[in-house]
């Protein structure tokens, strides 16, 4: 007897997948969007701690390349050589290490005019004119202050008057504040600088004082007439004053810097200001060439015994950048703890 099975009953299994094209698509499209889903639920706060911390390292790897650079560039045998020109003398290994230790004890001091009187003093002596009679008159601005009032205006830092020498430093901060770091560094950098002009014109002077005084009222009958009689009193004013100022310092060989001492005295008589030329055109002139090459040999006493990798950035955007970042992340974690306590 044959058993008639349904046909209802009957089920063929096959080994291949069922799934149509169209649902395999849709299968694809799902996990897509789940996966973009997942992007886009990365809280906000951890995006920008991410951003603030790549901000910050970027900037951390600059400073490490600068000083790098410099600390590269820097040495005790090449700050010798620098300062022996500088100083128009030969200045030791020995000597150098001296002067940078120095240094570093003036940088202890915190009260502005305090700083500046005892460095004007030691770049005077390290120039060796310690006996010399050169007043210091000392200012204090606000030089953000002075910027954003003035943002097109060259702010000066100090200056030395030729005619009567003296010194003027400007220090950044007010008068009862403490100068910081950046401004103690400006103030050696600045001292350096117009300590240099008083060098040049005492040489100027032990060679030829008569063309040297002639060259400084030649310059000012550039801007204005000068008559026989101011000419005799100006003569006589440069003489005392120069006599007042020089008179106690040890004597100089010059030999050796004659030719550059004609340079000198001749750049007297056309020199320009900062406020009547270009910047390019007006460190171009010698007395400000090696003006500010003194300056610039002055800032780099602060690359020596440095880590280079152990640098430390400072300044508002650094510590902003470093405390955005931090709350930011904490604000992420304290966010996703609140949310998976919840679920």
């Amino acid at each position: 007897m044959v058993n008639t099975i349904p046909n209802n009953l009957i089920t063929f299994n096959s080994g291949v997948n069922t799934t149509t094209p169209q649902s395999y698509t849709a299968n694809r499209i799902s996990t897509a969007n789940k996966q973009k889903s997942k992007k886009n639920d990365i809280p906000i706060s951890r995006k920008l701690g991410i951003g603030f911390a790549s901000i910050f390292t970027i900037l951390y790897a600059v400073g490490v390349g600068i000083r790098r650079h410099n600390f590269n560039k820097t040495s005790i045998k090449g700050i010798s050589e620098e300062l022996s020109k500088v100083f128009r003398r030969n200045i030791t290994e020995n000597e150098t290490k001296e002067i940078i230790g120095r240094y570093k004890e003036l940088f202890k001091i915190d009260d502005a005019e305090t700083f500046t009187k005892k460095a004007f003093e030691q770049v005077k002596k390290d120039y060796g004119y310690e006996k010399a009679y050169i007043p210091l008159t000392i200012k204090y601005e606000n030089m953000w202050k002075v910027f954003l009032t003035n943002p097109l205006k060259k702010v000066q830092v100090g200056g030395f008057n030729n005619v009567n020498p003296s010194v003027e430093i400007v220090a950044s901060c007010s008068r009862k504040n403490k100068l910081d770091k950046v401004g103690k560094l400006g103030v050696i950098e600045c001292l350096y600088h117009e300590l240099k002009h008083m060098e040049q014109s005492h040489l100027c002077y032990l060679k030829d004082k008569d063309r040297f005084f002639n060259s400084l009222v030649k310059n000012e009958e550039k801007w204005r007439y000068v008559s026989l009689f101011e000419k005799i009193d100006k003569f006589n004013e440069l003489n005392i004053n120069y006599n007042r100022a020089f008179k106690n310092v040890p004597k100089k060989d010059i030999s050796k810097y004659n030719e550059t001492i004609d340079k000198l005295i001749k750049n007297h008589e056309n020199y320009i200001s900062g406020a009547d030329a270009k910047l390019k055109d007006y460190k171009k002139q010698i007395l400000e060439e090696e003006a500010h090459n003194a300056g610039t040999i002055s800032t780099k006493f602060k690359w020596l015994d440095k880590g280079t990798l152990f640098y430390k950035p400072k300044g508002f955007i650094n510590y902003g950048l470093m405390g955005a970042s931090a709350l930011c992340f904490v604000k992420d974690r304290y966010d996703t703890f609140n949310k998976t306590n919840t679920n």
